[in-house]
């Protein structure tokens, strides 16, 4: 009788154990919403001032140029509905600056080089969102060592190289653009400008590239991919590339991957490279982003696993209390 308690009492410690231990998980998620991601979300302005170039090396030059308030931290910078064409060179370039700034709404158009190129600002300090980059000569955007940034709700389309370039910069948000119909990819990590990790790239609609939608260089590790949609971009085996280690494919926490156009409905995606990585979570339609797509309230969750972890460790301490009589 007795040993029959003692296996009653070891089954009910470990069903509660377990049952602390994922409540204690779930007040400790780490879950990144569209919301919090994506700042100032709206749409683009459908008029622009018409403006010369710009190339900003310091932060007294931001300070002339830009208007002040409010790109935050102390209500830096905005550099707003600005139209530049057929620039010789960049369009706009910030460089070597270390106060907060953010580029919105611009148009750039038909320039020589990169349209909006920022490089080697302060940690944390830049937002590019709502521009338009088109028919240029490189990237419509480019970044290099710049990292934590938030590139966000941005078209770059047929531009001469890729719609987005990624270097040197990591932990940042790369989230709801538009990148289509770009000589070679839409968003491209790594490569000649350096590895790029722990970024995150959810949303984005990554459209009729001419090489892939997506390619993250040898060096690129352990940036989270997913919620994208991959449509008819290059004529390889798999619409993206991917050299680096421990990307990954998914959102672990509701089990979804990427909308791949040429997905078989069976199995796995797989993606080319010497990763050897796949999408286990492929999605059969298209990922767009509205602030009703998340499907997981964070706050929700919390209060979930605080419950299920008092009940836990109440039920712990009343099952040591027995054993103590």
């Amino acid at each position: 009788m007795i040993k029959r308690e003692d296996k009653y009492r070891r089954k009910i410690f470990s069903g509660t154990l377990i049952l602390f231990l994922v409540g204690f998980g779930l007040t400790n998620a780490q879950i990144i919403k569209p919301d919090s991601l994506i700042p100032n979300f709206k749409l683009k302005m459908q008029s622009y001032v018409v403006h010369d170039p710009i190339n900003i090396n310091h932060d007294n030059e931001l300070a002339v140029i830009a208007s002040s308030g409010t790109g935050t931290v102390d209500d830096p910078f905005i550099i707003a509905g600005w139209n530049i064409s057929n620039a010789q060179e960049y369009g706009i370039v910030i460089s070597g600056t270390t106060k907060h700034f953010i580029v919105e709404n611009c148009w750039i158009n038909s320039s020589k080089n990169h349209r909006i190129f920022v490089d080697d600002v302060t940690t944390g300090t830049s937002t590019i969102i709502n521009n338009t980059c088109t028919n240029n000569d490189k990237s419509g955007i480019r970044f290099w060592a710049s990292s934590s940034s938030t590139l966000a709700n941005n078209t770059c389309t047929g531009n001469g190289e890729n719609g987005i370039s990624i270097g040197g910069s990591g932990d940042s948000t790369i989230a709801n653009n538009t990148c289509t119909n770009n000589v070679t990819v839409g968003i491209s990590m790594g490569m000649a400008l350096g590895p790029s990790e722990y970024n995150f790239l959810v949303w984005n609609r990554l459209v009729g590239n001419g090489d892939y939608g997506l390619y993250s260089s040898m060096g690129s590790d352990n940036n989270s991919i997913h919620h994208n949609s991959f449509i008819a971009n290059g004529k390889h085996n798999s619409q993206a590339y991917d050299d680096g280690l421990n990307n990954q494919w998914y959102d672990e926490i509701v089990l979804e991957g990427n909308y791949w156009s040429d997905y078989s409905g069976n199995g796995n995606y797989v993606i080319e490279g010497s990763a050897g990585a796949s999408d286990p979570f492929p999605m059969l339609a298209p990922s767009t982003y509205s602030k009703e797509t998340d499907p997981i309230d964070l706050s929700l969750l919390m209060r979930i696993g605080l419950f299920l972890s008092i009940i836990g460790l109440f039920t712990l301490l009343f099952i040591r209390n027995r054993r103590s009589f």
